[in-house]
């Protein structure tokens, strides 16, 4: 009996400790019910007290391209970009409540951060999901399951536009508009077999679903706020001798009463009148030849009701004479939003602010983001922006002609808002514009908040002159030039994106490791759109390390964009990428818009750049990479979890910062840079102490010439004291997980257990 109760209490406490060392196990199942029981209450309430469209992603180069609706009983998102859940997270939108995500066209700039975002909702419990849109979407989630594991989310397609949805905050009634032909199928395969043929299979589009249209189609949705039952002014039903009770129910729903004396109370008497739902419509016409079908939105705008149209077409359609001619024949009323390649900005103050920081320490390593300056002329209160037209070198006829022309467009440019991230258009309550969400970038606040710290101030010194002594490296200069895209783990944070290492060989060539998502807005918020098109142009290879969701999912806008800055010269680029995901990209094209003319795919085992740099991906230290690297110049290796989660690192088959460091050590690299950070240290990872005189922690949007390796350790005391308070917090975890440790091993000993 005595040895079954040892037994029994040597389980308990080795489950104790095993749970305390594992990562916490979630009870997705608890939460989904959770949130279904929170979502079906506020259902219950009937229509929304209140209704306001929210511009998450702007359109603009590299931004997503996103509308989120925010009604009190449910939430709804129209279109989805890469980067929307990042930009979402710094917003505090509550993507929680989230059921519907409406998408005009099935194009990359559309549905790009869709994968990224079904990952969150999964972990924090969304019980279900739907995607509204054309035909073809539901292959974006069933034909990408080798890489997106949603455990019991019920994730489902709605391409039907004879029906209208209908949900207690909102009906939408999609309206399908025609364009030309489409065409997918896959290019001409050149002279003489391939060596293996990834797309055997694929090249069908796979099965299920309904089948394609025959033409290009688009979704323009016509959405309308439910009518409100107005109010019961009670001071009226007490003046009348209605009594407290069933009788003031009735009168709220509208039902005439009879009082004890007779008298016969009229609802419509002690009520305010019924709230008009207002209407707004979301249009994507993609190309000039959706035009004609723009007469089929007439009959189902009320043109009494309609508040806002939302423009995802480009501005090269918006331009047409037709499409001008159709905005002109809505009700002056009628704001005009658009959100295309025409606003500025990609909304993230977070991002700034880190980068300013940064620049303080050391403006080289960290210059300051060319592509979205916050001190351009974009209105900041989403105001009509004015396009500046050169005049006429001819005749004075002509350019009195385009004057005339000019006041025409400037009056249909008075209408039309170019907005900010963040800013907001209440519907119920009918209001004004508004920015309330639009956090302003404040660089004098930045570098105030570091001067005023005498620390900080000191530790600086003590960098600027440790690196004024370094003496020169042999043979410096630029190149291998390391760019700093992303440099966190599994989903981005407000400060960290997802993997992707930009490697500038020589001004001629680059070559790109990892591509998770949001990389080409990474790109175009560092170098500004033309410096990230001439990356483009010479980039000659994309290295996908594995096909983790968050190393990968950014390389479809990235062939895409690197198409458009060729042009006429454009020619593949080399995909050096596990064999799989040749079936992801097919179906993108098969299914949604052409892309196997943007790659060669050459299946990878390792990939070598040279003999000064070497990368690791995501991996447990690994003998075979140490062999490949021996004596290298930098090695950039993944340090997801501090030390104290060694059994974590163990378990999702990461490396700690202690490992990837003596991987370093058995190498012999000369420089270690540690990237690929667990969300949990988006400022600053911790390092084991003393810091090795090697190492170096990597940030988004840094710059590492050849010629800057030796100031990376030198960072470190500067970064400790920059972000002192979260460093403090992190050290104040780490103790007290040890503590909790240290306790179970000391009562495993008192129980004489070990």
């Amino acid at each position: 009996m005595l040895q079954v109760q040892c037994q029994q209490a040597i389980c308990r406490l080795l489950s104790r400790h095993s749970a305390a060392a594992m990562p916490k196990a979630v009870d997705l199942t608890e939460r989904r019910d959770a949130r279904t029981a929170k979502t079906k209450k506020l259902k219950s309430y009937g229509p929304p007290s209140a209704v306001k469209l929210q511009v998450l992603g702007t359109g603009a180069e590299g931004a997503p391209r996103s509308l989120y609706v925010f009604t009190t009983s449910a939430s709804y998102l129209f279109n989805c970009g890469e980067g929307t859940q990042r930009l979402s997270h710094e917003r505090k939108t509550r993507l929680a409540r989230l059921e519907n995500v409406f998408i005009t066209t099935n194009a990359w700039r559309n549905v790009g951060g869709v994968l990224g975002a079904l990952l969150t909702l999964n972990d924090i419990g969304v019980p279900a999901l739907t995607l509204h849109g054309p035909p073809g979407l539901n292959a974006l989630y069933r034909d990408t399951r080798n890489f997106i594991q949603l455990r019991g989310m019920n994730v489902s397609h709605r391409s039907e536009t004879h029906a209208d949805f209908v949900d207690v905050g909102l009906t939408v009634r999609a309206v399908p508009l025609w364009g030309a032909a489409a065409s997918r199928e896959p290019p001409a395969v050149a002279a003489g077999p391939p060596p293996v043929d990834y797309f055997a299979f694929e090249r069908t589009g796979g099965a299920g679903g309904p089948p394609l249209p025959e033409r290009a189609v688009s979704y323009a949705y016509v959405c309308s706020v439910p009518d409100r039952a107005g109010r019961l002014l009670l001071d009226k039903c007490v003046s009348l001798g209605v009594q407290p009770g069933p009788l003031l129910g009735q009168l709220k729903s509208g039902r005439d009463v009879v009082l004890e004396d007779g008298r016969v109370v009229r609802s419509e008497d002690v009520t305010s009148p019924d709230e008009v739902g207002a209407q707004f419509l979301v249009l994507e016409l993609p190309s000039p030849d959706f035009l004609p079908s723009l007469s089929d939105l007439n009959s189902s705008l009320d043109a009494s009701r309609l508040a806002a149209v939302v423009h995802f077409s480009p501005a090269a359609v918006m331009d047409s004479p037709e499409y001008r001619a159709w905005r002109e024949g809505l009700p002056a009323t009628v704001r005009h939003v658009a959100l295309n390649e025409t606003c500025r900005g990609h909304g993230s103050e977070a991002v700034h602010r880190l980068q300013h920081q940064l620049h303080t320490i050391d403006p080289q390593l960290f210059p300051l983001l060319a592509g979205d300056d916050p001190t351009t002329d974009q209105p900041t209160d989403g105001a009509p922006c004015k396009r500046v037209r050169l005049s006429s070198e001819d005749d004075p006829t002509a350019e009195q002609d385009q004057d005339q022309e000019q006041e025409q467009e400037q009056e249909q440019e008075s209408s039309l808002i170019h907005p900010p991230s963040g800013w907001g258009l209440s519907l119920r309550p009918p209001a004004e514009p508004d920015t309330e969400g639009v956090t302003p970038v404040t660089p004098d606040v930045y570098r105030a908040e570091l001067a005023a710290d005498e620390a900080f101030s000191a530790r600086l010194a003590e960098y600027r002159q440790a690196s004024a002594a370094l003496p020169p490296a042999a043979a410096a200069g630029v190149y291998p030039q390391t760019v700093l895209l992303g440099t966190g783990s599994s989903i981005p944070n407000k400060k960290r994106n997802t993997s992707g290492i930009l490697v500038n060989l020589s001004e001629e060539h680059s070559v790109l490791l990892d591509c998770g998502e949001g990389t080409h807005g990474q790109l175009v918020r560092l170098l500004g759109q033309q410096q990230a098109a001439a990356v483009l142009r010479r980039l000659g290879a994309v290295y996908i390390s594995h096909l983790h969701a968050d190393h990968h999912i950014g390389l479809i806008s990235i062939l895409e964009a690197r198409r458009r800055a060729l042009g006429a010269e454009h020619r593949p680029c080399l995909l050096l990428a596990p064999g799989p995901i040749a079936g992801y990209l097919t179906m993108y094209h098969n299914k949604m818009a052409p892309l196997l003319d943007t790659f060669s795919l050459v299946a990878n085992a390792r990939l070598q750049l040279s003999s000064s740099v070497v990368y690791s991906g995501d991996t447990r230290p690994c003998p075979e990479l140490v062999a490949l690297g021996q004596n290298c110049d930098l090695l950039i290796h993944e340090a997801t979890h501090e030390d104290e989660l060694q059994e974590e690192a163990e378990l999702r088959a990461h490396s700690t910062t202690s490992e990837a460091i003596g991987v370093g050590r058995d190498m012999a690299a000369r420089h270690v840079l540690l990237t690929h950070f667990s969300q949990r240290y988006s400022n600053l990872p911790l390092l084991p102490e003393p810091a090795p005189e090697n190492v170096g922690v990597a940030y988004d949007n840094m710059v590492v010439d050849y010629r800057h390796l030796p100031r990376l350790p030198l960072l470190y005391p500067c970064l400790r004291q920059a972000f002192a308070e979260s460093y403090d917090q992190c050290v104040e975890r780490t103790a007290k997980r040890r503590d909790r440790k240290q306790k179970l091993a000391d009562q495993l000993a008192n129980d004489g257990l070990v």
